[in-house]
């Protein structure tokens, strides 16, 4: 995930999504955009997908996930999120890459 992605592009799941959709309380992240040529879009994250965990570990708040995406781009590691689309479950890799310089 870029940087870019992680702080523009996801926001906590709203509390009426969640009775719809059985995500426990203060869990997952939903995302609002993606940025073309990013490593969410090069894994295949879609808008409206929702995050509920990053390498086992469950996504309650937005400094969750850019902390594991900061600590796994140092290590050039791989992440693997636990997608919820459309009702279903899908496991996505994705390796964080710098940002370009602007």
């Amino acid at each position: 995930l870029s940087q870019t992605v992680v702080t523009d592009g996801k926001l906590d799941v709203a509390t009426v999504l969640r009775s719809h959709v059985e995500i426990p309380e203060n869990q997952g992240l939903l995302v609002a955009s993606i940025v073309p040529n990013s490593p969410a879009a090069k894994a295949g994250l879609k808008r409206h997908d929702i995050l509920l965990r990053a390498n086992d570990v469950e996504l309650h708040e937005m400094n969750d996930l850019v902390d594991l995406v900061l600590t796994e781009g140092e290590k050039k590691g791989q992440i693997a999120l636990d997608v919820l689309r459309r009702g279903e479950h899908e496991t996505v890799y994705i390796t964080p890459e710098k940002r370009p310089a602007e």
